[in-house]
């Protein structure tokens, strides 16, 4: 199950019920890659961090507005911003999607697109 999905079940519905999915993917999908943190694209790989499930989360995270939170999302905001400035850009990382093939890492328009939304607290499904 990718971390991703989850976010957009709550960020469509925003629904106090469908909050606790957030804090299901951050129990099973967190992933530390070295001076990143983050959500894994599932739980069948937690080596390497998926910019754009992280900031997926971090969208749903901002809008859910716990102050339990804080500490995670800032966490997610530094790693965010420490890729944007020195990630490389580059293919092949191989992420393991747990369905069969690879994500690759790299920086795209959807992961920045989602990281302007949370930088804004928009939410896509409801602009």
């Amino acid at each position: 199950m990718p971390a991703g999905i989850q976010a957009w079940s709550y960020l469509a519905t925003l629904s106090p019920d469908h909050s606790r999915v957030l804090d299901w993917a951050l129990a099973d999908h967190t992933a530390q890659d070295g001076p990143y943190q983050g959500m894994a694209f599932n739980g069948a790989d937690r080596t390497e961090v998926c910019l754009e499930g992280t900031v997926q989360v971090l969208t749903a995270l901002n809008l859910r507005g716990r102050a339990s939170d804080a500490p995670t999302v800032a966490a997610f905001v530094d790693s965010l911003e420490r890729a944007q400035r020195e990630a490389p850009n580059q293919d092949g990382c191989g992420l393991d999607t747990g369905m069969g093939d690879l994500y690759d890492a790299s920086l795209h328009t959807g992961a920045t697109a989602w990281f302007l939304l949370a930088a804004r607290n928009a939410n896509p499904f409801r602009l």
